[in-house]
């Protein structure tokens, strides 16, 4: 490169003004939480309950608190600027869920969905629930 040429990139770097370019608002998605037993339970094990995803979607469980199978049962993150979604991957039928004590109460909205995953629909029986 000659001295003429150097100076020549030199000036056309230097009149170069960078510009800051504005970019569409920035979502985190939703969190779809997929309940994949008909258990009970509030327990670090293989499987993600009714009573554990509401909890999450809750965020009163933490996802980093549950095992990896059970954390594989979670896309994205619950917060409270969004909707989750709580679906169910119990086989085909119409799945029952008994619960013996009352589920948690649901404080940040979600979307439950028990015509998912081959099921029809999901019954739950315990206190609290009308009789089907």
């Amino acid at each position: 490169m000659t001295k003429r040429e150097f100076l020549r990139t030199r000036r056309h770097k230097a009149r170069y003004q960078p510009r800051f370019e504005l970019l569409e608002d920035r979502c985190v998605p939703a969190a779809l939480l997929t309940v994949n037993s008909t258990l009970d339970t509030n327990a670090r094990d293989t499987v993600l309950t009714l009573r554990e995803a509401i909890l999450v979607n809750n965020r009163a469980l933490a996802v980093v608190s549950l095992t990896l199978d059970e954390q594989a049962q979670v896309s994205g993150a619950p917060t409270d600027v969004d909707t989750d979604t709580i679906n169910f991957n119990l086989g085909a039928g119409t799945p029952l869920i008994a619960v013996p004590t009352a589920l948690p109460t649901i404080t940040d909205p979600v979307m439950i969905d028990g015509a998912t995953g081959g099921a029809t629909r999901v019954h739950l029986r315990g206190p609290g629930f009308s009789p089907f």
